[in-house]
C-alpha cells in the first residue's frame, strides 16, 4: 500500500495517507473540512538497496545541524500567566 501526500489548496494543510491501490483519493480536508480542495503532491520514491538506504537518500544527513527531534518538534503554546 503506497503512502500518498496530499495538500489542501484552501488552508494549506499537508498530510499523508496510506491508501490501497483500489482506493480513491480523499476529497475533504481533515483540518478545514472543505470539499474538493485536495491535490496529491508529487513525492520522491524511497529507494532501498539491501538493508540500508543509498547515501544520497540518507535521512541522517542534516545541513541545518538540528536533530530530528528539534526539526520536527511540535511546540505547544502555554497559557499566559495573568
Amino acid at each position: 500500500m503506497p503512502l500518498r501526500d496530499f495538500k489542501c489548496s484552501y488552508c494549506g494543510h499537508e498530510w499523508e495517507v496510506l491508501l490501497k491501490m483500489s482506493e480513491d483519493d480523499p476529497t475533504t480536508c481533515p483540518l478545514c473540512e472543505k470539499e474538493n480542495t485536495i491535490t496529491r503532491k508529487l513525492a520522491a520514491p524511497a529507494v532501498m538497496t539491501g538493508s540500508r538506504p543509498l547515501p544520497h537518500f540518507d535521512v541522517s544527513v542534516n545541513p541545518s545541524g538540528k536533530t530530528h527531534e528539534e526539526r520536527f518538534k511540535i511546540t505547544e503554546k502555554k497559557p499566559e500567566k495573568k
